[in-house]
């Protein structure tokens, strides 16, 4: 049997779609057993989420939802759940730094660009996710602004350390491991080699400095030319040097591993071989690189702020007027006037980089928000639109809303303009009524908390896994249609108690992130595409209208007070 899920588009969706040649907006097949033409039937009776909304009652609140650009690129029948149900759509990461610049630091803007024209033809807005975060960066790229200067050391800039010319001495002054003594004749280090295996020194306990390259320089000449093996110190490693007929210079760098070290040739031959080393210099370059200066690392990475709010600004050309501005850069230890501290550190290497190292705790807000608003503005953007989020997780924690508070403060102070605040939600429904309540609790606390801030508040993921009663979290295609009722009542309590605690002036976003069932959450439809009880939960939410379990179980209508 197969029955048809139909996307019920609103006379103003429909005109708004309609404006984008080629757009597929034709319905999607969905294939039901007979059992679940009867469980889920009342489901082709609701529809799209957004339309549920009273703008009169809720004229600010834009509903969101999450998907990957190339997604949205490819116009799958996610690209159509997107555009008929939401108000908004968040581009997953594809808006972020190391989304865009490369190893060498140039920038793609093709998939962004692409997925931005797409959404303002379907008449759907874009929420810019992020400017700047310690995470999602190419930290190849910017750890090259900030590393050491490199300097230009030609051979005026060896420094010789020691040097042994064997004048005055009348015989050989070093150790003799073999059968054979070398001499010293007319203040020449001469070596007679017809056989076996020896280690001849031509320098002995120089001192040296463990971890300094050393360049050793011999003026050597051969009555065969060819290779010989030097060994420096302790090492293992042997080195090739040349040597031709008459005199020349011979040269090699090794590595100190002691304090002290010898410089031996290695003979290995069988034919009759005679050297001679008119003298020995080791010495060392100095650094070839010197480290930048705080101020010129500070100033590298201001300039590539800029450099990076103004190429994704250009791109996006005044069509996304909403942007967390930071994302995730406070700790969750230190103490900064009773505040949590800012994240610092090396990071990874790669896709870890800690902006605020360089460009000032205090000063890191304003420094994005200067270089985006201005950015903004001169490719096109009206200042008036322009809103800028700061995006915190675990806000539950009270110490880090405070700090986040707190460190808001400090960037307005130096010239930030912060207008909301985004934070996800992750959760989970339980069957275990103490862990139930204890979620719930955590969530009503949470919105509480932004709400006093005074600032936009947007949910930025809001998502949920299912959870039985020992602790068993269930996948996705495992569950019953009573525990996919409970997912719907709970997603009916997250956003009613979103439209109930949060002023309607400070409403910014709920924005879904699972549209579809996972492995790793559970949406609104599930993996192929059918409409799950969750969808309802929403619809059903923005009415005012909640199913009478939810209303029981949680409570809310009674027991939440603003």
């Amino acid at each position: 049997m197969k029955n048809y899920n139909k996307l019920y588009v609103a006379v103003a969706t429909a005109v708004a779609l309609s404006a984008c040649a080629n757009q597929d907006l034709d319905e999607y097949n969905v294939d039901y057993v007979p059992d679940n033409v009867v469980a889920y039937g009342y489901l082709n009776e609701y529809g799209n989420i957004k339309d549920y909304i009273n703008r009169d009652n809720y004229p600010n609140l834009r509903l969101g939802c999450g998907i990957n650009a190339h997604d949205y690129n490819a116009r799958t029948v996610q690209f159509r759940m997107a555009n008929y149900n939401f108000d908004e759509v968040t581009f997953d990461n594809n808006l972020r730094y190391d989304s865009i610049v490369g190893d060498d630091g140039a920038m793609s803007f093709l998939v962004v660009n692409e997925a931005i024209e797409n959404a303002t033809n379907a008449g759907v807005s874009v929420f810019g996710t992020t400017l700047a975060s310690n995470s999602h960066v190419n930290a190849t790229y910017l750890n090259t602004l900030i590393a050491d200067r490199k300097l230009t050391i030609t051979e005026d800039d060896f420094i010789s350390d020691y040097e042994e010319t064997y004048d005055g001495m009348t015989s050989y002054p070093y150790p003799v491991e073999g059968k054979m003594t070398p001499e010293i004749i007319d203040g020449v280090l001469t070596i007679d080699y017809s056989k076996g295996t020896e280690n001849i020194y031509v320098a002995y306990n120089v001192p040296t400095v463990v971890g300094q390259e050393y360049e050793v320089r011999m003026s050597m000449r051969s009555t065969v030319a060819g290779k010989l093996k030097f060994k420096f110190g302790s090492a293992d490693a042997t080195y090739d040097v040349a040597v031709i007929g008459d005199y020349t210079m011979c040269k090699f760098r090794a590595v100190a591993t002691e304090e002290t070290s010898s410089v031996c040739i290695q003979f290995k031959r069988t034919n009759a071989q005679k050297i001679e080393i008119d003298w020995v210099n080791i010495g060392h370059y100095p650094p070839s690189t010197e480290p930048l200066t705080e101020a010129e690392k500070k100033e590298n990475i201001t300039n590539e702020v800029e450099r990076w709010c103004t190429g994704i600004m250009a791109t996006c050309a005044g069509r996304v007027t909403s942007w967390d501005l930071l994302s995730n850069v406070i700790s969750e230890e230190g103490d900064v006037n009773g505040n949590y501290d800012l994240k610092h550190g090396a990071g990874d290497g790669k896709t870890e980089f800690f902006w605020q190292d360089f460009l000032g705790s205090d000063q890191l807000g304003a420094v994005f928000y200067n270089a985006a608003s201005k950015a903004f503005t001169e490719n096109g953007g009206n200042a008036a639109n322009l809103k800028f989020f700061v995006a915190e997780s675990n806000l539950t924690d009270s110490k880090k809303a405070g700090s986040l508070m707190y460190w808001i403060s400090q960037w307005e102070k130096n010239g930030a303009k912060i207008d909301g605040i985004s934070t996800p939600f992750h959760t989970a429904y339980y069957e275990d009524k103490a862990e139930m309540t204890a979620e719930t609790e955590k969530y009503v606390g949470l919105l509480k908390q932004l709400a006093a801030t005074g600032k936009l508040v947007r949910i930025s993921e809001l998502d949920m896994v299912y959870v039985e009663a020992d602790g068993t979290e269930m996948p996705y295609d495992a569950l019953s249609l009573d525990q996919r009722k409970n997912m719907a009542d709970y997603y009916n309590y997250l956003v009613q108690m979103y439209l109930k605690l949060v002023p309607s002036a400070q409403q910014y976003s709920i924005c879904q992130w699972a549209l579809i069932d996972s492995d790793t959450a559970q949406g609104l439809w599930d993996d192929v595409y059918n409409r799950k009880p969750a969808y309802a939960g929403y619809c059903d939410a923005f009415t005012g209208n909640p199913s009478a379990a939810a209303e029981d179980y949680f409570g809310f209508v009674s027991s939440v007070k603003k």
